[in-house]
C-alpha cells in the first residue's frame, strides 16, 4: 500500500485477488467431489463461481442434444473494475454452456419442436453495473499500534445489476440469456459471494489510507445518464436557466467593478471577479463563464464542467486598463458526490464536502506560457469559488419545484391561447351551472360596485386590436410590425398576459421574425452583424398600477389624439363634472424572465454568444419597444370615468375606483403555471358611488366572479349593490300610492262621525316606503313584501242617537320577486300587490259586514341581445282592478261605506311604471363605468345574487377588432347621456280627503282617540311621520 496516496488501485487488486482465490476454489470444490453434482443448493453453493445449472426440462421437451437443463454454464474466473465510488463493472466470463430459447419463464418464445431450440455458449463475456456500499467494521479486540484495527467490508448489489455490454455482441435471445444471468446473481447472492474485503487499517502509519476509486478511474466515457432518477438532461437545462438568467442580470448592470465584487456573488455562475497572489504578486482575475453541466458517472456521482469563456488577468492594480492577459475555451472538471434531499420538493445537490477540482491541465495548456494562472484558477476554484456557488444556490443542480414550474408553462401558454383564439372566432355560450357558485356565494362586501374581467378579456382585446394591426398603418401598427432604426425589426403576434396577486402580471412578447444587431459595450451599433431570428417568446413581469388622466398625458401624449374617437372620449371626454383613471402595465421596471421565455431560436449558440443575442432583443424591446407603447397609450387596460358628485341620470357613476388582481390562492411568478384555469385570477375594479368612502380592505375571496365554461372564456362580471341599482328603491313609491288608510271625519248630517279612505302618498305626500325581505323562493327567487295594516273600531250610544259600533280594517300587501336563476337572454322581474278593506258592523239585531278587494300585477322583462347588451321592454300602464264587494249579514249595504267606489277614488287607476323602466334603461348601450382601452363592453343576461345585487355578464360592444379613428376637430365630440326625468309612479293618484277641509278630520293613523273610539294602525309597515320625512330610503 502506498500510504499517503490513493490506494484504489491496489484496493481494487486485493478484492480481484480475493474474487480470484475463491473461484479457484470453486472450481476444485466441483471437479474434486462428488457431491458437486447434487442437485440441493447446499452441496452447489461451493461451487457458485464455477458452475451453475437452472431448471429441469422434461424428457418429451429435450432437444436432440439430450440437455436436461434449462441453462448451464461454466465460469472463468471474473473481475472487477471499479468506475466511482459507488458502482463497479462485475465482468463475468462463460466458458462453455447452454440455454433453451424457448424457456417460457425467461421470457422466450415456443417453437417448432423441430426447430434448434437450444443455444450452445462459448467464451461468451457481460458486462453488468454493480453498486457497491462500503461498510467499516472497527475491532476493539485486535489493536495492532494504539488503535483499533479497521476492517473495510465491500458489499456488492447484485440484485440491482445493470446490463452493460457483451463480447461478442448478442443479436438473438438476449433478454432470454439475461434472465438467466439474473438467476445466476441471484444464487451468486445467497452463496454469499458479493461481500469481499477492502485493505484494513491497522495504523502502521500515522497517515490515514485513502481509497478514492473515481479519482482512479481510466476510462471517462460513462453509460449513465440518471442522477437519482433523473435525467441529465433535465439537470443541465436548469443549469442552463440558473446561468442564463445570471449572464442577463450581470450583462445588464454593465461593467463591473472589484470593489463591488461581493454584490455579484448572485450572478457568480456567470461571471466572477478575484484576487490572488502568485508568487508573492496580487493579480487580479476577471472570469467570463459560459453554463455549466453536468455528466453523470453513478446515479450518485458526476462531473460538473465549468466553462471558462473569458479570462482577463489584471497584473496592475484596478481593472480599468487593458488586461495583460486573456485566455479563453477552458474547460474545468471537477468530479463531485451529489446527495438528494426530499422535503416538500426534491432537491439534487452537490455535496461540496466530496468534490474534486482535476488539477491537471489539457495537453498544450501546460507550456503555453500561462499554466502559472492556470493552476491559479484551478486553486481558487476548488478552494472558494465553489463555495461561492454554494453561497448562491447554484449547487442545487436539480429542484422538481423549478422543473414542474418550467415543465407547464408551455401547458399553461397553450390554455392561454386556446382560450384567447377560440373565443375571438366563436362566443362561449355561459350557462346556469357557471353562475351558480357566483348567485349564491358572491359578496361585495361593501363595495358599491365590483367589475371583474377575466384574463381572456384582455388578451382577447389583444388579439383583435392585433387583427386591426396588420391591416393598417395607424398608430397601432406597431403591434404587429416595428422597427428601431437599423438596429432591430420584428413581426409580432398578439402581447398576452397573466395577473399575479401582488398587483403584477406576467406579459409575453412574442416575435414571429426579425433581425437585430447585438450591441457593443451596451449600446446599437451598425458595426455589429445582423442576426436573423423567428419564433421567440419573452416574458416580462412588469406592475399594474392606477393612474389619472394627467400623469397619462405626461406618459402617453399621443393617447389623446389617438384615443379620441373611441366610446369613452365620446360620451365622457371633456366633461366638467368627471374625470378618467386609467388602470396601465408600467413597462419602466419590465423585469425579463428567462424561465418563461422561449428562444429556442438562440439556443443553438451557446454562451457568450448566446448572451449578446438576447441581451440585445431585451435592450431593443425594453429600451425602446415599450416606451413606443406607452408612448401611444397602447399600455392602457382599462379606462374608467369618476365623477366628482353624483350625477343625476345615472345611479351606478363611479366616485371613487381602484383595483385588485382577484384569486382563491396567491398566484405569483413560481406557481402560476401549475394552477387550473378554474382558479385563474381576475382583474376586479373595485368602485363607489354617490361619494361613499371606500371600505379600508381589499375584497376577500368569496366565489370566482367570472362565471366559467367549457370552451372560451367569459369576458366578466359586473356586480352593481342593491342600495345603489335603484329596482326597489323606485318599486318602492308604489307602495306609498296603494297604502290605504281609514279617516274619520265629522259629520254635519248624521250624529258622530264618518269613515272615508285616503293613501300615504295623499296624505304626506312622496314618500318611500321600504321593501322588507321575506324569503328565497322555491323558484329561486328574492320575494320582497310591504305588509301595511291599518284597524280601528269606533262606537257611539246615548239618548237621541243611533246606537252602534263600526270595526274597519286596510290591509296593503305589495310584493316583488327578483330572480336568482340564470336565464341566458331573459330578466323578469314579476311586481303585485293586493289592497283588502273590511269593515263590520252593528247596531241592536242588526249586524253585518262587508270586504272590497283592489288588485293588480305586472312583469318588468330586460332582454339580452348578442352585441348590444341589454334592453327593457316598454312597460305599460297596469290598472289596479277593484272586485266586487262581499256583504255578509242582515245590515243593509247603505249601513257601509261604499268600499269600491272609496278605492277607486283613492287608489290610481293606473300605475305608471316609466320610472322604473327607465332605471334599469340606463344599463342599456355601452357601459358606462369600465371601458377596455379604446373599446367598450355592453351589459348582458342579469341576475340577481342572493343578496339582492344586480350582477352583469361582460360582453363586448359590437366588435372589437377595428380601431377607432381620431376626430379631427373635438375629442369629446358627444355630449353626455340626457339626463332621465324623475318621476313617482302613479303621481296622478287622488288629493287626500278631508271632509270639507275640515280642522275637525281626525287621521286614524295617528293614535287619536274619538268620542269612545279607538284607532291604532298594525303590522309591518307604519306610515312615516313627518320627522322620518329624510330617513326613509329604499332598501335598494
Amino acid at each position: 500500500m502506498c500510504f499517503g496516496e490513493n490506494c484504489a488501485p491496489q484496493a481494487t487488486q486485493y478484492i480481484n485477488a480475493q474474487l480470484a482465490v475463491l473461484h479457484a476454489n470453486a472450481a476444485s470444490c466441483f471437479q474434486e467431489h462428488a457431491n458437486a453434482q447434487k442437485a440441493e443448493e447446499q452441496f452447489r453453493y461451493s461451487h457458485a463461481l464455477y458452475d451453475f445449472v437452472y431448471g429441469k426440462v422434461a424428457r418429451r421437451r429435450q432437444s436432440k442434444a439430450g440437455y436436461d437443463t434449462e441453462f448451464h454454464a461454466t465460469f472463468d474466473k471474473p473481475d472487477l473494475e471499479f468506475i466511482c465510488n459507488h458502482d463497479v463493472i462485475l465482468r463475468i466470463k462463460i466458458k462453455t454452456g447452454h440455454y433453451y430459447m424457448d424457456s417460457l419463464d425467461q421470457g422466450g418464445v415456443l417453437r417448432s419442436p423441430k426447430s434448434d431450440r437450444v443455444r450452445e455458449i462459448q467464451h461468451q463475456t457481460f458486462d453488468l453495473r454493480v453498486g457497491f456500499d462500503i461498510r467499516t467494521a472497527s475491532s476493539a479486540d485486535i489493536q495492532i499500534g494504539s488503535a483499533p484495527a479497521l476492517i473495510r467490508l465491500i458489499t456488492l448489489d447484485l440484485l440491482g445489476a445493470e446490463f452493460v455490454s457483451a463480447t461478442p455482441a448478442i443479436a438473438e435471445d438476449r433478454d432470454v440469456i439475461l434472465s438467466f444471468l439474473r438467476r445466476y446473481l441471484e444464487f451468486l447472492r445467497k452463496a454469499g459471494n458479493h461481500i469481499f474485503f477492502s485493505l484494513p487499517s491497522f495504523e502502521i502509519s500515522r497517515l490515514p489510507l485513502l481509497i478514492d476509486y473515481t479519482a482512479s478511474r481510466r476510462d471517462t466515457r460513462s453509460d449513465c445518464f440518471e442522477l437519482y432518477g433523473i435525467h441529465v438532461n433535465k439537470i443541465n437545462e436548469q443549469l442552463k436557466l440558473a446561468w442564463t438568467k445570471a449572464a442577463i442580470a450581470t450583462a445588464a448592470g454593465g461593467t463591473m467593478t472589484y470593489t463591488a465584487a461581493t454584490d455579484w456573488k448572485a450572478n457568480s455562475v456567470a461571471e466572477y471577479l478575484g484576487l490572488w497572489s502568485i508568487y508573492q504578486t496580487d493579480v487580479r482575475f476577471h472570469l467570463k463563464f459560459g453554463p455549466p453541466t453536468m455528466e453523470a458517472i453513478c446515479s450518485r456521482e458526476a462531473v460538473l464542467y465549468l466553462m471558462l469563456d473569458k479570462i482577463f488577468v489584471f497584473e496592475e492594480a484596478g481593472l480599468d486598463g487593458a488586461p495583460t492577459s486573456v485566455l479563453d475555451g477552458w474547460r474545468i472538471p471537477i468530479t463531485v458526490e451529489v446527495i438528494q434531499e426530499q422535503a416538500i420538493e426534491t432537491r439534487i445537490r452537490v455535496n461540496l464536502s466530496k468534490s474534486r477540482v482535476n488539477a491537471s491541465l489539457p495537453p498544450g495548456d501546460e507550456s503555453d506560457g500561462y499554466e502559472h494562472y492556470r493552476r491559479a484558477i484551478l486553486e481558487f476554484v476548488q478552494r472558494e469559488y465553489l463555495a461561492v456557488l454554494e453561497s448562491a444556490g447554484y449547487l442545487v443542480l436539480y429542484d422538481t419545484g423549478r422543473a414542474a414550474s418550467v415543465g407547464s408553462v408551455q401547458l399553461a401558454m397553450t390554455r392561454i391561447e386556446t382560450s384567447t383564439f377560440s373565443a375571438f372566432e366563436e362566443y362561449a355560450e355561459t350557462t346556469q351551472a357557471s353562475w351558480t357558485d357566483i348567485i349564491v356565494d358572491s359578496d361585495m362586501q361593501g363595495f358599491d360596485q365590483v367589475i371583474s374581467v377575466s384574463q381572456g378579456s384582455i388578451n382577447s382585446r389583444f388579439t383583435q386590436i392585433h387583427e386591426a394591426a396588420k391591416r393598417t398603418e395607424s398608430w397601432i401598427s406597431m403591434l404587429a410590425k416595428w422597427s428601431y432604426e437599423r438596429y432591430f425589426s420584428a413581426t409580432f403576434e398578439p402581447l398576452a398576459v397573466y395577473l399575479l396577486s401582488n398587483g403584477r402580471a406576467l406579459l409575453w412578447v412574442h416575435l414571429t421574425d426579425g433581425f437585430l444587431r447585438p450591441l457593443v459595450d451596451m449600446r446599437p451599433s451598425l458595426d455589429a452583424e445582423e442576426y436573423d431570428f423567428e419564433d421567440l417568446r419573452l416574458a416580462f413581469e412588469v406592475k399594474l398600477e392606477m393612474i389619472d388622466d394627467a400623469t397619462l398625458q405626461s406618459t402617453s401624449p399621443d393617447w389623446f389624439s389617438n384615443a379620441s374617437g373611441s366610446q369613452a372620449y365620446k360620451t365622457h371626454g371633456n366633461q366638467a363634472d368627471r374625470t378618467f383613471r386609467h388602470l396601465c402595465f408600467d413597462t419602466s421596471s419590465a423585469e425579463f424572465l428567462y424561465e418563461y421565455s422561449q428562444i429556442d431560436d438562440l439556443l443553438h449558440t451557446t454562451g457568450s454568444e448566446l448572451i449578446d443575442k438576447l441581451q440585445g432583443m431585451i435592450y431593443y424591446l425594453r429600451q425602446h419597444y415599450f416606451p413606443a407603447l406607452v408612448h401611444n397609450g397602447l399600455h392602457v387596460l382599462h379606462t374608467m370615468p369618476v365623477w366628482s358628485a353624483p350625477p343625476l341620470d345615472l345611479s351606478y357613476a363611479l366616485t371613487d375606483v381602484d383595483f385588485q388582481v382577484y384569486s382563491s390562492v396567491e398566484v405569483t411568478r413560481h406557481n402560476w403555471a401549475q394552477l387550473s384555469a378554474s382558479v385563474e385570477p381576475v382583474l376586479t375594479i373595485l368602485g363607489m358611488t354617490s361619494q361613499h368612502p371606500r371600505p379600508g380592505h381589499n375584497l376577500s375571496f368569496c366565489t370566482n366572479w367570472v362565471a366559467r365554461v367549457e370552451r372560451g372564456f367569459s369576458h366578466g362580471t359586473v356586480a352593481i349593490s342593491n342600495k345603489d341599482q335603484n329596482v326597489l328603491h323606485r318599486l318602492a313609491r308604489i307602495n306609498s300610492l296603494t297604502s290605504v288608510i281609514p279617516v274619520l271625519v265629522a259629520s254635519d248630517t248624521t250624529d258622530g262621525w264618518q269613515l272615508q279612505l285616503t293613501t300615504i302618498a295623499a296624505r304626506h305626500g312622496p314618500r318611500i316606503c321600504p321593501w322588507k325581505v321575506e324569503r328565497i323562493q322555491e323558484n329561486s327567487c328574492i320575494k320582497y313584501e310591504w305588509d301595511y295594516n291599518v284597524s280601528t273600531t269606533y262606537s257611539h250610544e246615548g239618548s237621541g242617537i243611533t246606537n252602534g259600533a263600526y270595526a274597519v280594517t286596510c290591509s296593503t300587501r305589495n310584493y316583488v320577486e327578483l330572480p336568482t336563476v340564470y336565464r341566458s337572454g331573459k330578466l323578469e322581474i314579476k311586481v303585485w300587490g293586493e289592497v283588502t278593506v273590511e269593515i263590520a258592523y252593528k247596531a241592536g239585531l242588526i249586524e253585518g259586514s262587508a270586504s272590497g278587494v283592489a288588485r293588480w300585477v305586472t312583469s318588468i322583462n330586460i332582454q339580452t341581445d348578442l352585441y348590444n347588451g341589454v334592453k327593457c321592454d316598454a312597460l305599460d300602464e297596469i290598472p289596479i282592478v277593484c272586485e266586487k264587494v262581499e256583504y255578509k249579514g242582515n245590515a243593509p249595504a247603505t249601513n257601509y261605506l261604499d268600499i269600491a267606489a272609496e278605492l277607486k277614488a283613492q287608489l290610481p287607476q293606473l300605475l305608471d311604471f316609466k320610472e322604473v323602466v327607465q332605471g334599469m334603461r340606463q344599463y342599456e348601450g355601452a357601459c358606462q363605468t369600465c371601458y377596455p382601452g379604446t373599446n367598450a363592453y355592453v351589459l348582458a343576461n342579469p341576475v340577481f345574487n342572493r343578496q339582492g345585487d344586480l350582477l352583469f355578464e361582460l360582453r363586448p360592444h359590437g366588435q372589437w377588432n377595428a380601431a377607432p379613428a381620431p376626430l379631427r376637430q373635438n375629442r369629446a365630440a358627444s355630449q353626455s347621456p340626457k339626463k332621465i326625468e324623475e318621476s313617482l309612479v302613479g303621481s296622478q293618484g287622488s288629493s287626500p280627503i278631508y271632509a270639507n277641509d275640515s280642522d275637525d278630520a281626525v287621521d286614524l293613523e295617528e293614535n287619536v282617540e274619538g268620542v269612545h273610539g279607538e284607532m291604532k294602525p298594525e303590522g309591518d309597515g307604519q306610515a312615516p311621520s313627518s320627522e322620518e320625512d329624510e330617513g326613509l330610503v329604499a332598501e335598494m
